[in-house]
């Protein structure tokens, strides 16, 4: 992938606040704060998608993210290629954005908490006879 790209990817996305880069498999996966909402792979543009996002690019006749790891096993993530006319609109693509962005948290498995081990119960203790 070139440096070129990304670039390209990051200034028309950079409208949608704290956006980043980083290397990720060979492609680059874009963050949106802690949160990756985009990938780009082979010099193609992928957002996430949920329920509420996914009919749009259906719609756009997109194809989701496939990759063949080394074992031949083939992959299909919840990422769509992004459409090429928002590249020429960057309003629409910032809605796109957006809408990635919220299947993106959506999507976040929630973090896991440690649950405390409960204090042993203590036997309340009888008076013995001699007291």
């Amino acid at each position: 992938m070139s440096g070129q790209y990304r670039d390209f990817v990051m200034d028309l996305l950079g409208p949608l606040g704290p956006v980043s880069a980083r290397g990720l498999f060979g492609g680059t996966g874009i963050y949106y704060e802690t949160v990756m909402f985009a990938l780009i792979a082979d010099e193609r543009l992928y957002f996430k998608v949920g329920p509420a996002n996914r009919a749009d690019f259906e719609d756009e006749g997109m194809e989701p993210f496939v990759y063949v790891s080394s074992n031949g096993r083939r992959s299909v993530m919840s990422y769509m290629e992004v459409p090429e006319h928002l590249f020429d609109d960057p309003d629409d693509l910032r809605l796109w954005a957006d809408k990635a962005v919220v299947a993106a948290v959506a999507a976040r498995k929630p973090a896991k908490t440690t649950r405390r081990k409960k204090a042993p119960k203590t036997r309340s203790q009888k008076p013995s006879a001699g007291s």
